[in-house]
């Protein structure tokens, strides 16, 4: 596909591309697994979850807002102990702490081993749970306290292994778990002396563990566990009733509105709820394929339950009642099958391919997806738009599709293979290359009307193509990369990888500049007759490679899988043509398959369980702006107010980033020419306000607040 783009040079520092922001596109609000839940009042709500994302709710878990939390580890348990400050906890040490309700955070880090409870009853005090692995390998669970805010904390002596803590008071609290003889294994225990000493109040010699934990008073509460465990407590915890919960599924979590009316989850989707108090409980499996871990209830009809899918690590489920259990809602929207190809024609219409058929599409540049059912389910591989019209698809079983209306729509061509396709690439509307597994080429030079097989001379499995002009075509196998000058003629083999090296994608800007992703990053300046190697050590993989010009591109896709188990996405950006590569921030714990460029040079990565992420703070670069549409901006320096007048009345939005690159102020403007911002709250520094109108033209201006 022919690449013409326009690219401003930004005439300030700070604005660094390599300092860009990854939003999640699909699924929404996001997907990473969601592990905790913490409301403060009836509309103020946190989620955590994997890959270090915090999650905030202000109308009750309507709508949920991704947090900058500062961290990619994974994210167990949040607690607030008043409106503004609140602690989160999680893997490798994470302690992070608030102080102004989530707009930003501190990482507090304790260790390097994970915590998975947390506690605040108030501000300065709290407790955690914490999983500590010794040198050889073994590991135990301790209680660790805090009375400094989170400054420095100290190891409580107990006997147990604990799995949830619950503190009523500074001093007071119970935690659940399992004792450490094989003789006791599901306990519950209380302190009353701020974790001095703790007292055993309920035991099991049949009971695995006990786990979720919720108190409406400070005399009654409820715990669930294994086996459709759950416990009352009508005394502050001294003494437990086992009640009969119907169920033998493991109940991870459980939550009272009031004394009578409340919800536990666990295992296989199940939802249990009670409205005497525990005396009896009815049951619904809501999510068969899944596991609920943490639910919040705002009221006697709403409450939220997050999890995942069952035999996946990180396959986000999110379910919602309004009506007090009778029917219940999927949060999540689009599709979460594997995507595995993306292409933007135009800056708000983008179309992304995977799995079982799917296609997504997008009019709005990613903010939401369409599924688009063309009743086929063989797996897509590929996507590719020679122009905004016309586009085309390849898959498994030799599936080519082809749009005529911005795919919209979608017909089946014939291919003449049954071999899956793995990449597809067109130079205009009527030349296109086709590869595939067992050395598949084929070409078409009448726009897909008809297809003609070329010979590769391998067998090895053709995973990438580019198209340089009408006579120059690369093609990428695992073991090797190979070149044809005569239009498909002939190919020849121009490398083999060695033991150590394969090959994924590949993308040439020029007869000359090219590159390969696989296990490391090969770039060539003569038409692939010599290859130099990035290499980052490790066992990263890279499936795609995408440059706008000679200089700037990214490759994504898995982190080390004997580091990171499971698959966790890798993001790298350089500007200097590979002579340095910048890790891109991204909260997502799956593998990344393919990566585009949009024609305004945003960046758009796609992968596994639905995953399509997208730059939100000025994308790679950023489109001449024509002097129509310049703008004005005074005082400059400010220290309270700044004004923007532009030439003529602008509909768009209006976006502010700090220094760090990070979005601090976001407000939409409708047919104004002149709008005043107030920035007294702003830490003195060096911004960067950007106008996009409704033509998605971008204009770009800084200022200093004094």
């Amino acid at each position: 596909m022919k690449k013409i783009y326009i690219f401003l040079f930004l005439n300030f520092l700070f604005f660094s591309i390599s300092a860009q922001t990854w939003e999640w596109s699909n699924p929404k609000p996001c997907g990473n697994v969601m592990e905790g839940i913490y409301f403060t009042d009836p509309s103020t709500g946190y989620i955590v979850g994997t890959g270090g994302i915090i999650m905030k709710t202000t109308d009750g878990g309507d709508t949920w807002n991704i947090l900058n939390s500062g961290t990619l580890n994974d994210l167990y348990d949040v607690s607030f102990p008043d409106a503004n400050t609140g602690y989160v906890v999680g893997a490798g040490g994470t302690i992070l702490k608030t102080t102004d309700g989530g707009n930003t955070w501190i990482n507090i880090q304790e260790g390097y081993d994970y915590f998975y409870s947390v506690s605040f009853p108030v501000a300065d005090i709290g407790y955690a749970c914490k999983w500590v692995t010794g040198w050889w390998g073994n590991s135990w669970q301790e209680i660790h306290k805090t009375t400094d805010g989170g400054n420095t904390w100290n190891k409580l002596s107990d006997s147990g292994c604990p799995q949830k803590i619950c503190f009523l008071t500074s001093d007071t609290g119970i935690y659940t778990g399992q004792g450490i003889y094989t003789s006791v294994y599901g306990i519950i225990k209380r302190t009353t002396d701020g974790g001095l000493t703790w007292d055993t109040c309920w035991s099991s010699s049949t009971i695995l563990y006990t786990k979720g934990i919720s108190f409406v008073d400070h005399s009654t509460g409820f715990v669930v566990g294994e086996h459709g465990t759950i416990l009352k407590t009508t005394d502050g915890g001294i003494t437990w009733q086992l009640l009969v919960s119907g169920t033998t599924e493991r109940l991870h979590s459980v939550f009272f509105v009031n004394a009578l009316t409340g919800f536990a989850s666990g295992d296989s989707g199940i939802v249990l709820k009670t409205t005497n108090g525990g005396v009896t409980w009815t049951i619904k499996t809501v999510l068969s394929d899944g596991n609920f871990y943490s639910v919040w209830g705002r009221d006697i009809d709403n409450f939220i339950f997050v999890g995942q899918k069952k035999w996946t690590k990180y396959e986000s489920r999110m379910f919602k009642t309004s009506n007090g259990g009778n029917t219940f809602t999927n949060m999540l929207s689009g599709t979460l099958h594997n995507l595995n190809g993306i292409c933007f024609p135009l800056s708000n219409i983008g179309v992304a391919v995977g799995d079982s058929g799917d296609i997504v599409r997008t009019m709005d540049g990613g903010n939401s997806w369409t599924i688009i059912n063309t009743g086929d389910t063989i797996n897509l591989t590929a996507v590719d738009f020679p122009s905004s019209g016309t586009g085309y698809i390849a898959g498994q079983s030799g599936r080519i599709l082809k749009t005529t209306n911005g795919g919209i729509s979608w017909v089946i061509q014939i291919s003449g293979t049954n071999q899956r396709l793995n990449s597809i690439d067109f130079y205009d509307e009527n030349l296109g290359f086709a590869v595939g597994d067992s050395g598949t080429i084929l070409i078409t030079t009448n726009g897909g009307n008809s297809w003609t097989t070329q010979v590769s001379g391998t067998l090895q499995n053709l995973l990438g193509v580019s198209i340089v002009n009408a006579s120059t075509i690369f093609t990428v196998a695992r073991g090797a990369i190979i070149k044809t000058t005569n239009g498909g003629a002939s190919w020849v083999t121009i490398k083999t990888s060695s033991a150590f090296d394969f090959y994924y994608s590949i993308d040439f800007v020029d007869q000359n500049i090219g590159y390969v992703a696989g296990s490391e990053i090969f770039k060539t300046l003569d038409g692939g007759a010599t290859w130099s190697e990035f290499s980052f050590g490790g066992n990263d993989e890279f499936y795609s490679i995408c440059f706008r010009d000679a200089l700037t591109g990214y490759a994504v896709g898995m982190l080390d899988s004997l580091l990171y188990y499971p698959a966790t996405g890798i993001i790298k950006l350089t500007t200097d043509g590979g002579a340095t590569w910048t890790d891109q921030s991204i909260s997502n714990n799956r593998a990344l398959h393919a990566a585009c460029i949009t024609p305004d040079n945003a960046g758009v990565t796609c992968g596994e369980y639905g995953t399509i992420l997208t730059t939100a703070n000025g994308c790679v670069g950023i489109t001449n702006k024509p002097a129509s549409n310049s703008i004005k901006l005074f005082p400059n320096p400010a220290s309270d107010m700044v004004t923007l007048e532009c030439q003529r009345p602008i509909t768009g939005e209006i976006v502010i980033f700090n220094s760090d690159g990070r979005k601090i102020f976001t407000s939409s403007i409708t047919s104004k020419k002149i709008t005043t911002i107030n920035i007294s709250h702003f830490v003195p520094g060096v911004y960067c306000v950007m106008i996009t109108d409704d033509q998605k033209i971008r204009v770009v201006e800084k200022f200093i607040k004094k």
